[in-house]
């Protein structure tokens, strides 16, 4: 891979690491702010309804919250590829990921095929 796309495509996973962390941030003061009034007590829901909209509200945040720490998780872990200089190998094959692939999703972990198969084996793909 040349080093003009290593550099453009650590920038991208830079600036996506970045957004995940304000989006995770938000998440928490959002949390924080729907549970707790400002005196800082826990508001407390005692009709069923609203406890139902709570609950609602907590999971929605929850899933949220779950799925941007996976997505960190897959930037930070394409970064540290990068300054181990493996990253645009198949973890599964060795063999290099499509710069195109990369592009569009730059912490991919597996070329094209390998994906592939890993998502028939666990029933993703039909």
């Amino acid at each position: 891979m040349h080093e003009k796309t290593l550099k453009q495509l650590k920038k991208k996973l830079i600036q996506e690491k970045e957004r995940l962390l304000k989006i995770l941030k938000k998440n928490e003061q959002k949390l924080k702010e729907d549970i707790f009034d400002k005196t800082g007590d826990r508001k407390f829901s005692y009709h069923l309804a609203d406890m139902a909209t709570d609950e609602g509200f907590l999971e929605e945040i929850s899933i949220r919250a779950s799925h941007a720490h996976r997505r960190l998780k897959e930037v930070e872990e394409a970064l540290a590829r990068i300054e181990r200089e493996e990253y645009g190998f198949c973890l599964k094959c060795a063999k290099n990921i499509e710069v195109s692939r990369l592009r569009a999703v730059p912490y991919a972990k597996y070329c094209i095929k390998c994906q592939e198969e890993i998502e028939r084996k666990s029933g993703f793909i039909s």
